[in-house]
């Protein structure tokens, strides 16, 4: 489960995991047993929201992973191709290796970019309670 400590129903828990692994709402509704609008009125929700994303970058760090390891053979396979006697073979090997290259850097820049968004926002966050909190410690008027 995700590191999120919020409380949810068995089946809000279900609905997060599902919208986590990128179902779509209908199926979702028809697998649960709700209505697609009782979906999208749980991702109304921002603490639901949250949670869901949350799932969303685990399920998108456990896909990473296993591209990665699913990435190795590929590229000794490209890496092959790419010593090719045949010109065409190895253009094409290398088109392919520098194509997805530059698409997985794209995805890891964008990736860091989430990351430090979600720090800034949550620091923000912090800085807002620890502002509420001295308001609310000065009292009426804004005075001790």
């Amino acid at each position: 489960m995700a590191s999120n400590r919020t409380e949810l129903s068995d089946q809000d828990e279900l609905i997060a995991d599902l919208l986590g692994q990128g179902w779509t709402h209908r199926r979702i509704a028809d697998s649960v047993g709700v209505s697609s609008k009782t979906v999208q009125r749980r991702m109304s929700d921002p603490t639901f929201s949250s949670v869901v994303s949350e799932r969303r970058r685990d399920r998108f760090g456990q896909l990473s992973g296993q591209l990665l390891t699913a990435g190795e053979g590929a590229m000794d396979v490209l890496t092959v191709a790419l010593q090719s006697e045949d010109p065409k073979v190895s253009l094409q090997a290398a088109g392919l290796i520098l194509s997805h290259g530059h698409r997985y850097n794209r995805v890891l820049d964008e990736h860091e970019i989430q990351l430090r968004f979600e720090a800034i926002e949550q620091r923000l966050e912090e800085e807002v309670l620890a502002r509420e909190a001295l308001l609310g410690a000065a009292g009426p008027g804004g005075q001790r």
